[in-house]
């Protein structure tokens, strides 16, 4: 399913491609991720608070990756290849996966590591650390400068199609879709799974095709594309956390003034801290759907999750090395 935010968002749409006519400067912002509605309330807040501390000077305009697509006379652009045009300044903003801006910034696949978040508190006080601010800053001398990380979906969960995953057994020859991070795909390769890399859109398809048992996912995502249509099953693994950051084109932002600056910053942050909630909100009431929609909710024991943290020990193994010790150990931390 495409989500248009010309549609969710038409009203800040409407107003920052009218106002930018006028504007000091444009931020050409593309949500590239589904669905948008996760974004609307920290998009609203974040357009309307640049506007008033830089007292209209800066004009926010949304767009979704089918309209960038569009824009590019059609030519279609991966998540990853998205993140190359930010960074050579064709937008000036966009909000998406961190396992696609891990290309520009590969340590930044350490957020999803397996079982390294202990619940969503952790999560929080990572993303409002310094940590947080180091990797937003580590990302500059590719081009781009992250402004906040938000949960985008939060906990990932595996729907499937006629596979209740109870323990760290049943992962024994599973297909499973993953967002292409090579972290989880690592897991999953441990517990005798097989990842299979690709978009989120072609999960359907790839199941309706038998070319994937399972998928790597989120509550959010879940019934917003429709997938209670080829799956019958969410496992409840919670296994790592899925997380997007909001990054602006480094250049832009510093052809800024101080004050233009402070204002995107600040706004930044406060817009991870909304759109972080409405992902918790969202994951509860679709997970309340679910038995509605004819989906089964299988939720993993701790003894069963123990068992798959046993064999995530491996990954770290493998993965610190790349990661280095210090920043795991303070993630976790």
């Amino acid at each position: 399913m495409t989500h248009s935010v010309s549609d969710t968002l038409k009203r800040i749409t409407a107003r920052g491609r009218t106002a930018s006519r006028t504007a000091e400067h444009t931020i050409r912002w593309v949500l590239a991720h589904d669905p948008p509605v996760v974004f609307e309330d920290a998009s609203r807040e974040f357009a309307e608070a640049v506007r008033e501390a830089t007292d209209g000077s800066i004009e926010i305009e949304l767009y979704n990756t089918q309209e960038f697509i569009a824009g590019r006379g059609g030519e279609v652009v991966t998540r990853t290849e998205l993140c190359e045009c930010l960074a050579k300044g064709e937008i000036e903003m966009a909000h998406t996966y961190v396992s696609a801006l891990g290309s520009l910034h590969n340590k930044l696949w350490a957020i999803e590591l397996p079982f390294l978040f202990r619940d969503y508190d952790h999560a929080d006080r990572v993303f409002e650390s310094k940590i947080a601010e180091q990797y937003m800053s580590d990302m500059i001398p590719s081009g781009v400068r992250g402004l906040c990380f938000a949960y985008s979906g939060g906990y990932r969960i595996i729907p499937s199609k006629g596979h209740a995953i109870r323990s760290a057994a049943d992962f024994e020859g599973l297909r499973i879709r993953t967002s292409g991070n090579p972290v989880p795909g690592a897991l999953f390769e441990r517990l005798g799974a097989t990842a299979v890399p690709g978009p989120l859109e072609n999960i359907g398809p790839w199941t309706e095709q038998n070319k994937i048992d399972a998928a790597e996912l989120t509550y959010v995502r879940f019934l917003s594309t429709g997938l209670e249509k080829y799956c019958d099953t969410v496992n409840e693994t919670f296994h790592s956390m899925f997380t997007t950051m909001m990054v602006i084109n480094e250049r832009f932002f510093r052809s800024l003034t101080d004050k233009q600056q402070a204002a995107i910053a600040d706004a930044g942050r406060a817009a991870g801290r909304i759109e972080r909630q409405k992902a918790l909100d969202e994951e509860k009431k679709i997970k309340a759907l679910c038995p509605y929609k004819g989906v089964e909710v299988v939720e993993m024991s701790e003894e069963a999750r123990d068992e798959i943290r046993e064999v995530a020990l491996g990954v770290y193994e493998q993965f610190t090395p790349q990661f280095g010790e210090d920043l795991v150990e303070a993630l976790r931390a």
